[in-house]
């Protein structure tokens, strides 16, 4: 007799805790809803910023260099060469690495 009861009211609130999740997954599905608009925007937002680092990533060594050949005339000795062969390799290695195709990865849901 006390197993029946003890399985009747595990049954029992085995259905209410089911009906619960149902409800609690219609809650979710609708705020997903209401949220689509502003993941569409903030998406598009993030792609504009991407493409613009790409154009940074490629415009900043650009510059670099630009910058380098402007200040030839005040360091000529061997430290002020060393320096914008340094500089030089860096800005070289950055525009090549911006050049590289990104490795896509699998979106997550």
């Amino acid at each position: 007799m006390f197993e029946n009861k003890l399985i009747l009211e595990c049954e029992r609130r085995k259905s209410e805790l089911l009906l619960e999740s149902e409800l609690n997954r219609s809650i979710l599905k609708l705020e997903a809803t209401a949220l689509r608009p502003f993941v569409t925007r903030i998406e598009g937002g993030l792609t504009l910023a991407q493409k613009t680092v790409n154009i940074w990533n490629m415009a900043a060594p650009l510059l670099t260099l630009w910058q380098m050949r402007k200040s030839e005339k005040t360091s000529s000795g061997f430290l002020g060469k060393a320096a914008r062969g340094w500089a030089f390799a860096q800005s070289i290695l950055s525009l090549w690495k911006s050049c590289q195709p990104k490795e896509s990865k699998p979106e997550q849901f």
